[in-house]
């Protein structure tokens, strides 16, 4: 979900859902990456008035730069749950901006060593 630190989000009125407002900051994952990807396929074909600031393909990177107040980023949920919960960020664009994503484990235990089993019973 595309979130920005609280205050400069509410200051500045970051908005995706204002294609026509002044252009927000935006920290972006290198288009490689696989939030790169996703982000590139939740956009596709809307309109953003943003202004990319910074590119890397690490989420803590990222979201250093976000919450210190510097631009906006999508963030995975479970990155950003405890600021959002708090207050310290905020979501900046509506259910549109939204990319569900769920990331599954597959493996064939029987041939996995004890230390393998006990890994993949924590997953």
């Amino acid at each position: 979900m595309p979130v920005a630190a609280a205050g400069p989000a509410r200051e500045k009125g970051w908005s995706l859902d204002d294609p026509k407002g002044a252009p927000i900051p935006y920290l972006a994952y290198e288009r490689s990456t696989f939030l790169g990807m996703v982000v590139d396929d939740t956009v596709d074909g809307q309109t953003l008035s943003v202004e990319t600031i910074y590119v890397d393909a690490l989420v803590e990177a990222i979201k250093r730069r976000l919450l210190a107040g510097a631009g906006f980023a999508w963030m995975p949920e479970t990155a950003s749950a405890a600021e959002l919960a708090a207050g310290e960020v905020v979501q900046i664009g509506g259910e549109g901006w939204v990319a569900p994503m769920t990331i599954s484990a597959f493996s064939n235990p029987a041939n996995f060593d004890q230390t393998a089993r006990d890994f993949w019973t924590l997953l």
